[in-house]
């Protein structure tokens, strides 16, 4: 396991801490790797080009109207 160190704006870090204290998460850890995890998938490389290529493409067509 990695130890990684973050700096986040004071209201983002007080949301965070309250989200835990409501009992919506174990811990602080627990949400931050939740969404990096989420953020890592949804931005694949892969994934981004091809949404790069269907802009791409819209943007081709889109002038031959």
């Amino acid at each position: 396991m990695k130890t990684i160190s973050i700096e986040c704006p004071d209201d983002l870090a007080e949301e965070l801490a309250e989200y835990v204290r409501e009992g919506w998460a174990r811990n602080s850890d627990e949400v931050v790797v939740t969404g990096l995890r989420r953020y890592l998938y949804s931005h694949r490389p892969e994934l981004q080009e091809a949404q790069l290529l269907n802009d791409v493409r819209w943007g081709l067509q889109k002038d031959d109207e």
